[in-house]
């Protein structure tokens, strides 16, 4: 990136940073089964959410959808579920292990392109920037897949208990994870290898981490009042440098599934805590700022944000809906 390109990100950064915003209910379809995971294409244009062991797939134009596909599933609820954009196809995990990979142009066929039967259930996927990597989470244990013609087995690390949360540092060389353990793990691509290289003691488990930048990451407490920004430098070694006050109803619950999820454009991370899907700006200073909190009836409740951020769309079990909030400025 030159200078120029630079100056220009940097301003573009500050000005969007300033600006306020709320995301208002602008639509609804009702949807009886569970939507543990609702994932975008890249370009917004198509939806897929997961509907107990179906899959349904949507149109999304300007906050209205169309579904043009269903997919039938087996006896077992699909958990997660990620887009494989640059190959036009997306890929599923449900509770009986299973992870699916299926192609956008052959939907009609409801036939995946591939299965991988895995021990355990998946608790969370990452990919890579080139698409060629999978990483899942899954009790005891953090399984990384790769992809030649097809997906196969690379590697594994066994954990002490459920893995909830993963994330990708903006270089593709660390990965960070959470879960019921009081650590955080630091994993790192060192020459062609991933190793794993620190845990990190914290008070609490959690099951949403997220890098927003290079070396700056949200984690999420289980049920807590804060979401805790941490740094992470070059000897990794990690900082606590803020935590932004979020709303709790001392349900002292909450829900798997819903990632952390950053906005880069509109510098928005979206978090789920309890009953709340809550809405944070970045500030041009670096200051977290809490801009919204959206409160459900009940804390099984799953959102995602369009890769644009002009939509939020998020499912609730009790109103057994799914909703879309689209951004407004002011």
């Amino acid at each position: 990136m030159t200078q120029i390109q630079q100056e220009k990100e940097i301003t573009q950064q500050n000005s969007i940073s300033n600006i306020h915003f709320k995301y208002n209910l602008v639509n609804s379809i009702k949807q009886q089964q569970k939507c543990h995971s609702i994932i975008f294409n890249q370009i917004s244009s198509m939806l897929i959410v997961t509907c107990n062991e179906n899959l349904k797939i949507f149109q999304f134009k300007q906050g209205n959808i169309k579904q043009i596909s269903f997919i039938n599933g087996n006896l077992y609820n699909n958990n997660c579920l990620l887009f494989i954009n640059l190959q036009n196809q997306f890929i599923s995990s449900n509770s009986n292990g299973q992870i699916r990979f299926w192609s956008l142009n052959l939907l009609k066929n409801n036939k995946s392109l591939q299965c991988i039967n895995n021990d355990q259930k998946i608790n969370c996927m990452l990919k890579n920037r080139e698409e060629n990597l999978l990483v899942t989470g899954q009790a005891y244990q953090i399984t990384f897949w790769v992809r030649n013609n097809q997906w196969k087995f690379l590697k594994s690390f066994e954990v002490d208990e459920e893995v909830h949360g993963l994330t990708l540092n903006e270089s593709s060389n660390m990965i960070l994870a959470c879960g019921r353990f009081n650590y955080i793990l630091v994993i790192k691509k060192i020459i062609n290898d991933w190793i794993l290289t620190k845990s990190f003691h914290i008070l609490e488990g959690g099951v949403r981490i997220l890098f927003y930048q290079e070396n700056k990451f949200a984690f999420q407490p289980w049920c807590g009042n804060f979401l805790q920004i941490y740094t992470i430098d070059a000897k990794n070694e990690i900082s606590l440098i803020q935590e932004v006050k979020i709303k709790n109803q001392q349900m002292k619950t909450c829900a798997f599934y819903s990632p952390l999820q950053f906005i880069q454009n509109k510098s928005i991370i979206l978090n789920k805590n309890q009953n709340c899907l809550i809405l944070i700006i970045l500030k041009e200073n670096g200051e977290l700022i809490n801009q919204q909190t959206i409160q459900f009836h009940f804390p099984y409740v799953y959102g995602q944000l369009s890769n644009d951020g002009n939509y939020l769309v998020s499912w609730e079990r009790h109103i057994k809906k799914i909703q879309i909030w689209q951004y407004t400025q002011f």
